[in-house]
């Protein structure tokens, strides 16, 4: 059934949901970030980006199991959703399901080629799958879109280095503590001896 139509107040609560939610995650309380985050999606449930802030807060607060209900189940109530779809990758991905989670990214770009952050996790995914040299090109598809984005360097950084292109890959691969610890895929390398 289609839901109810969103008043201007419930989008200017939910709005004030999303922005108490963004500033606590930013602060590292992911778990409180979650309560309001929830609450905008129940304010506005259709409003763009919901879905994927809260899933991101679950995966950030380790709930990936929360995450990947929550993602599922927007999945099927609306397969034709990039925003499911991709939200549905994210914590599949996290889950270090990456064949499934590339299913996923593969449902999304079908409904939006031209999208960053897609390019990004479908490259991380096929990197963790050992595809790396199409894996490389999703990174450089990502950094084309949005040249400032830092996880895309890093995880090209990590193709490079796989490559043995050190020269390259470790200025990309510095960028780790940047951004890059929440992104999906193998934990990070703390410097220990593999």
């Amino acid at each position: 059934a289609p839901r109810a139509s969103v008043t201007a107040e419930q989008q200017a609560a939910a709005a004030e949901q999303s922005r108490l939610g963004h500033e606590l995650r930013s602060a590292g309380r992911a778990g409180e970030a979650i309560l309001h985050l929830r609450r905008a999606q129940a304010l506005a449930p259709q409003a763009p980006g919901k879905l994927h802030d809260l899933v991101t807060a679950l995966i950030e607060a380790d709930l990936c199991d929360r995450a990947l209900a929550l993602a599922a189940g927007e999945a099927q109530r609306a397969p034709d959703s990039f925003e499911a779809n991709l939200c549905l990758g994210l914590a599949l991905h996290k889950l270090h399901l990456p064949e499934r989670a590339l299913a996923q990214y593969d449902a999304a770009r079908r409904l939006r080629a031209e999208d960053a952050e897609l390019c990004d996790l479908r490259g991380s995914a096929l990197l963790e799958l050992g595809r790396v040299e199409e894996a490389f090109a999703e990174f450089e598809r990502a950094l084309a879109l949005e040249p400032g984005r830092v996880l895309a360097r890093f995880h090209r950084g990590l193709a490079r280095l796989l490559v043995q292109d050190f020269e390259r890959g470790w200025g990309d691969y510095e960028l780790r503590s940047a951004g890059a610890s929440q992104a999906p895929g193998p934990p990070r390398w703390d410097g220990a001896t593999l």
